[in-house]
């Protein structure tokens, strides 16, 4: 009997082991359930926040379709306000007061008005110069110097001086590829000269409202502080955004613009003065500004090793688009290319006699102006549509880049070329 009394501790001691193995195993199996649990329950939350950002994609995207509509819609002027001695903030809300299609910061506005004692209406293309609006539409208009040949009734002296609240235009509704892309994080650098900030403003407006870490510098290349828009909306962005950094240059600083203080830069932005600033050419870059500045930053980004495809650009008409390829725009197939090119353009006028006459290659819009034929144009970078006419005989030639959106028949006149004998129904 003292043998099985030596048993009793062996067997509890077994079955201690058996209830802690039998314990530990299901304390493990729990956990491990657990931290499969767990993995189940991040991979929901993962595919419920893909779901939420996609909803959330969709419906901005949605939106901006909400209010869109085709041809011209009535806006009325609802604000007017004084940028600078020569430049206005325009404010445009839709008549019908229904919704109106979203843009994408960069994109213009297309704008047909009545001027005083003018029997047909003016169309022009303006960049929108705000974040989108919930329901309203701004563009800032800085007067041209005086009318020239290429738009010699001055829209951009009556939006200034003539306009006022309560007045109606007709809009198109937002356009245009020069555009940034906000969900985007690469650095970028935007290039604006004069009024070409416009656009850029947008640009900023709208990645500096939605807090995005991204890097993004602005070079501003202006005359001086008579001529500086949004001067302190752009500082007080500086000085509330970590990320955003202002480089400001004058060509023709006043007595009283202080450096450092008004502008950091005296002379004209280049791509030596970016040489200075960035530390490397590792950006996206956007310009818009006059036909020269942007030639001359295009190439000289390009000599700096940029590929083009880093480069964009607002076209301000034909000859800038060509002026900003690295090669030149073939002619049609069959035209020599040795020797002086003339064209022989003939416009047809409903109830008139024809106009005719031989010019050097340029485009039909061009040409219709040497001959006081008058036609209608918009942004004269064949975007708008508004210089459509009807090409009767002969073929035209688009530059490089530009792929016409036009009915067979007819040609975007502001770009297209005559290639020999044309004729056109004016």
């Amino acid at each position: 009997m003292s043998w099985m009394l030596g048993l009793y501790p062996i067997v509890g001691l077994t079955m201690c082991g058996i209830v802690m193995v039998a314990f530990c195993t299901v304390a493990w199996d729990g956990l491990r359930n657990r931290r499969h649990n767990m993995q189940l329950f991040r991979q929901w939350q993962q595919s419920q926040r893909a779901m939420l950002d996609e909803r959330a994609a969709n419906a901005v995207e949605s939106k901006s379709e909400q209010g869109a509509w085709s041809g011209w819609r009535s806006f009325q002027i609802t604000r007017l306000v004084a940028e600078t001695s020569d430049a206005t903030s325009i404010y445009f809300e839709p008549v019908d007061r229904k919704p109106i299609a979203s843009y994408r910061p960069g994109q213009y506005l297309t704008i047909r008005l009545a001027l005083p004692n003018q029997s047909k209406p003016e169309v022009r293309c303006y960049s929108l110069s705000d974040a989108p609006l919930k329901n309203e539409y701004r563009i800032t208009v800085k007067i041209k110097p005086m009318p020239s040949e290429a738009f010699p009734k001055s829209v951009s002296r009556f939006l200034n001086e003539g306009a006022m609240v309560g007045d109606v235009v007709e809009l198109k509704r937002p356009a245009g590829d020069f555009c940034l892309d906000i969900e985007n994080t690469a650095p970028v650098v935007l290039l604006a000269a004069g009024v070409g900030i416009t656009p850029m403003f947008s640009m900023i407006q709208s990645l500096t409202k939605r807090l995005v870490k991204r890097q993004v510098v602005l070079c501003y290349g202006n005359q001086n502080s008579k001529a500086h828009l949004f001067r302190k909306e752009i500082e007080a962005l500086e000085r509330s955004v970590e990320n955003f950094h202002v480089l400001n240059c004058y060509s023709e600083p006043l007595p009283e613009d202080k450096q450092q203080q008004n502008f950091q830069l005296p002379g004209y932005l280049s791509v030596d003065v970016l040489k200075n600033i960035l530390p490397n050419q590792q950006f996206q870059f956007y310009l818009c500004g006059p036909p020269a500045f942007m030639d001359s930053l295009f190439h000289g980004l390009q000599d700096w090793g940029v590929p083009a495809s880093r480069i964009h650009f607002e076209a301000f008409g034909p000859a800038t688009v060509n002026s900003l390829k690295t090669d030149a725009p073939d002619f049609a197939a069959g035209v020599e290319k040795i020797g002086p090119r003339r064209a022989h353009v003939r416009f047809m006028q409903e109830g008139d006699e024809p106009i005719e006459g031989e010019s050097e290659l340029g485009t039909i819009l061009e040409i219709a102006e040497e001959l006081n034929v008058e036609l209608q144009s918009g942004c004269r970078a064949g975007n708008c549509g508004t210089c459509t006419v009807k090409l009767l005989k002969g073929k035209v030639k688009y530059p490089d880049g530009i792929t016409p959106t036009v009915e067979p028949g007819y040609c975007l006149a502001c770009v297209a070329s005559p290639v020999g004998k044309v004729e056109i129904k004016a």
